[in-house]
């Protein structure tokens, strides 16, 4: 799976830092970068050991629990 699986937004390339067409080009560094915003945002990611499918998820302040791409969960954490 490549680090980002849409096409971001326009409001997740800009928190980001990047425009639409850097993210897609260097999706290593948009990940990164997506990463650090959502720790900004109050998002811990941590081990999940309860799903049948173990391993790293993003947890939400409000319980939520992703398992998706960096770039994927920043774009559904600005969505709302």
């Amino acid at each position: 799976m490549s680090a980002i699986s849409f096409t971001p937004t326009h409001k997740a390339a800009q928190a980001i830092g990047m425009t639409i067409d850097e993210a897609v080009k260097n999706p290593k560094i948009a990940s990164l970068r997506a990463g650090k915003k959502l720790r900004e945002l109050g998002y811990v990611r941590r081990y999940h050991h309860l799903a049948w499918d173990k391993g790293m998820r993003w947890f939400s302040p409000s319980g939520e629990i992703f398992n998706e791409t960096n770039a994927t969960v920043l774009g559904w954490a600005l969505a709302k």
